[in-house]
C-alpha cells in the first residue's frame, strides 16, 4: 500500500514542480511584454519628436523590441554580453531518445536560455511590419466593451482576439493600442516562427513529470511528452487621456528620444511645468509659436485677455484632473523651460460651474522665454493629441473619483478632450 501511495504522491509532486516552473517562466515573459507594450505606446509619436525621415512605424517597433530585450539584459546594454550571468524566460532544455549507439541520448540537456534578441542570444524577436495578427508586435485598436465584465479572455489558436483589431498595414504608426506577445511553443499551426513576423522559443518539456504515467496517445495531434508544454504571455497597452502628470524633474540617465528640433530629451526631464492655461486660452492659441504677455505677478494674457498664469512647482509634486491650480507667482526661471523641450501645461476650466482653477486636463507644449525679459513668453501647442514619453498617467484614483462624482467636471473634461491633449500609456489587458 505504501509503494502504491508513494507512486501517486511522487506523480503529484512532479506535476506540481513542472507547473510551478511554468508559472515562473510565464511571469518572466509577462514582465517583458508589459515593458514592450508600454514602450510602444510611448513611442507612438516618435516621428513628432524626430521628423528627420524616420520610418515611424518601424522605429516604434524597434524601440519597443529594444525595451523588451533589456528586461533580459544583465547590464541593460544590448551591445554587450555577460556570459557569466544569463537572464531569460527559462532554460532551453532538450531531451533525446536512448539508443544503443547513443546511451546518453535520453539525458536532459540544457543548451541556453530563452531570451529574445540581444548579443549572443538564439532567438530574434520579429518586428512584424506587415502587422499580422499572429506577430510578435501588433499595432491596432482595443475595444474594452467587446467582452462582458469579468470575462476571462483567451486568444484563439490563430491568435485572433475579440477585443483587439490589428491596424491596416502602413497605418501602425498612428495606432492607439499596441499588443506584444512572447511564446514558447511547438508551433502546431505554423504561425509561431514566421520570418519577419513571429518568433518562439522551444516549448517547455516535461522534466520531473516525464517519469510519471503521462504517456503518448498513438496518432494524437498533441502529446505533452513529445511536444512539451506551451507558455504564452501577452500584453496590450493603449494611449488614453492623461489624468495625472508629474512636474518636470532634473535630468537623469534614463533613455530618451530626440525632440522635433533634434535635442535629445531624457524622460526624467519631461513633465508638467508651472504653466497653467484656461480652456478658452488653450483653444485660442493659433498654430505655430505664439507670443503671450506676462505681468509681474505671473498672469498671462493673449491680446489683452487673461488666459493663464504661472504657479510655484514643488519638487515631487504632481497635478491631477479635479485638482486646483495654485495661485499665480512671478516667473523665476524654474517654472518655464528655457529650451525647446516638450513639456505639459496644466489646463484649467474657466467655466462658472466649477471652482476657479479646476484642472480638467494637460496639454503638450513647447515653451520658452528670454531670461532677461520674463514678460515675453513664446508658447507653441501641439496641433494634435500626443502621448507623453513619461511622467504622466492615464490612471489616477482621485481623478477618477472626482470625474465620477462631479457632473460639471465630467462635462468640462470631455469638452477639453475635443482639443489637442496629453495622453499616457495604460495597460488594458
Amino acid at each position: 500500500m505504501f509503494a502504491l501511495l508513494l507512486s501517486g504522491l511522487m506523480a503529484l509532486v512532479a506535476l506540481s514542480v513542472d507547473l510551478g516552473l511554468l508559472r515562473v517562466i510565464q511571469a518572466s515573459m509577462q514582465n517583458a511584454v508589459d515593458a514592450g507594450a508600454v514602450e510602444a505606446v510611448w513611442q507612438r509619436d516618435v516621428e513628432y519628436w524626430d521628423p528627420t525621415g524616420v520610418d515611424a512605424d518601424a522605429r516604434r517597433r524597434q524601440l519597443a523590441r529594444d525595451r523588451l530585450r533589456r528586461v533580459f539584459d544583465e547590464d541593460y546594454d544590448l551591445a554587450t554580453e555577460n556570459t557569466e550571468i544569463r537572464l531569460g524566460a527559462g532554460s532551453v532544455v532538450t531531451t533525446g531518445v536512448v539508443s544503443t549507439a547513443d546511451p546518453a541520448g535520453g539525458l536532459l540537456q540544457v543548451g541556453s536560455v530563452y531570451a529574445p534578441g540581444g548579443a549572443g542570444d538564439l532567438f530574434e524577436f520579429q518586428l512584424n511590419l506587415e502587422n499580422l495578427a499572429h506577430g510578435d508586435l501588433v499595432a491596432g485598436s482595443f475595444d474594452d466593451a467587446a467582452l462582458p465584465p469579468g470575462t476571462t479572455y483567451r486568444e484563439a489558436a490563430d491568435y485572433t482576439r475579440a477585443d483587439f483589431t490589428p491596424a491596416t498595414p502602413g497605418t501602425g504608426a498612428a495606432a492607439e493600442a499596441f499588443l506584444v506577445r512572447m511564446r514558447r511553443s511547438h508551433d502546431p499551426l505554423g504561425l509561431d516562427n514566421v520570418p519577419g513576423v513571429s518568433s518562439s522559443g522551444p516549448s517547455q518539456p516535461l522534466l520531473f513529470s516525464a517519469g510519471t504515467f503521462v504517456r503518448a496517445e498513438e496518432g494524437a495531434a498533441y502529446d505533452p511528452r513529445r511536444d512539451g508544454l506551451t507558455v504564452r504571455a501577452t500584453a496590450i497597452a493603449e494611449a488614453r487621456p492623461a489624468l495625472a502628470a508629474g512636474f518636470q524633474g532634473p535630468d537623469s540617465t534614463l533613455d530618451g528620444v530626440p525632440d522635433w528640433r533634434g535635442v535629445f530629451v531624457h524622460r526624467g526631464a519631461t513633465g508638467t511645468v508651472g504653466l497653467a492655461l484656461s480652456v478658452s486660452g488653450w483653444t485660442a492659441l493659433a498654430a505655430g509659436p505664439q507670443a503671450l504677455d506676462v505681468d509681474g505677478t505671473g498672469q498671462i494674457t493673449l491680446g489683452g485677455s487673461p488666459v493663464g498664469r504661472f504657479f510655484a512647482v514643488a519638487p515631487g509634486d504632481a497635478a491631477s484632473v479635479g485638482g486646483i491650480v495654485p495661485g499665480p507667482v512671478a516667473p523665476s526661471g524654474s517654472e518655464v523651460l528655457l529650451s525647446p523641450i516638450p513639456a505639459f501645461a496644466v489646463i484649467f476650466s474657466d467655466d462658472g460651474g466649477l471652482p476657479p482653477g479646476t484642472i480638467v486636463g494637460f496639454g503638450p507644449v513647447y515653451a520658452s522665454y528670454e531670461p532677461l525679459d520674463l514678460t515675453a513668453l513664446a508658447l507653441e501647442r501641439s496641433p494634435v493629441s500626443r502621448v507623453a514619453p513619461g511622467n504622466a498617467s492615464a490612471v489616477d484614483p482621485a481623478a477618477r473619483a472626482s470625474l465620477a462624482l462631479s457632473a460639471p467636471l465630467r462635462a468640462a473634461h470631455a469638452a477639453f478632450l475635443a482639443e489637442p491633449h496629453l495622453e499616457a500609456a495604460a495597460f488594458v489587458r
